[in-house]
């Protein structure tokens, strides 16, 4: 299981960004996990502050 800290900040990135991140899709570099889906931000190292989600039209990023 995931710690509340965790789950917490990702709804807090999705509500900063405007997306729903209750499936908590979200894109964040340098990190991946299994379950909750974080995944390398495809815009590479040098934007370590954008984070985005995957959407049906594709990414929704900050």
């Amino acid at each position: 299981m995931f710690s509340d800290n965790l789950v917490n900040s990702i709804k807090q990135i999705g509500s900063e960004c405007g997306v729903i991140a209750d499936n908590y899709r979200i894109f964040v570099p340098y990190q991946r996990e299994t379950r909750v889906r974080i995944y390398r931000n495809h815009a590479g190292p040098r934007f370590p502050e954008r984070r985005c989600r995957a959407g049906q039209g594709g990414q929704q990023c900050c």
